[in-house]
């Protein structure tokens, strides 16, 4: 089963992430930045959905992914940028930004399970 690693400040859609994907995937659900990164250091992900804005942190998605690309620049993680920021301009500056997907809000959870199937081959 692939790994799915859930960065989202908000718990309401942390629940609806975890109740929609945890029948297909192995599910973590962390808010906090710190804790995200002791747990990509601690195990592997076939995915991360990154939401971009984490509320009152330090640091944002697009900083957060970054990092993590640069303590493991072997893995080979998927980072999918999970934003309200929906506009044709704003997928392109997230994949420039290094990430693989795209995903605007509100999210479609119907389709994200086959979504995250496909990014992840």
């Amino acid at each position: 089963m692939k790994s799915v690693l859930i960065v989202e400040d908000d718990y309401i859609s942390r629940i609806a992430y975890e109740l929609c994907l945890k029948d297909n995937f192995d599910v973590v659900l962390e808010p906090d930045p710190d804790k995200v990164k002791e747990l990509y250091q601690q195990r592997k992900f076939d995915v991360v959905l990154m939401d971009i804005n984490l509320g009152l942190q330090a640091v944002n998605g697009g900083e957060l992914m970054q990092e993590l690309k640069q303590s493991s620049p072997e893995n080979q993680t998927v980072f999918v940028a999970v934003t309200a920021y929906a506009m044709p301009r704003d997928e392109k500056r997230f994949r420039d930004m290094g990430f693989n997907g795209f995903l605007s809000k509100p999210v479609n959870y119907s389709a994200l399970a086959q979504y995250l199937q496909h990014v992840t081959g």
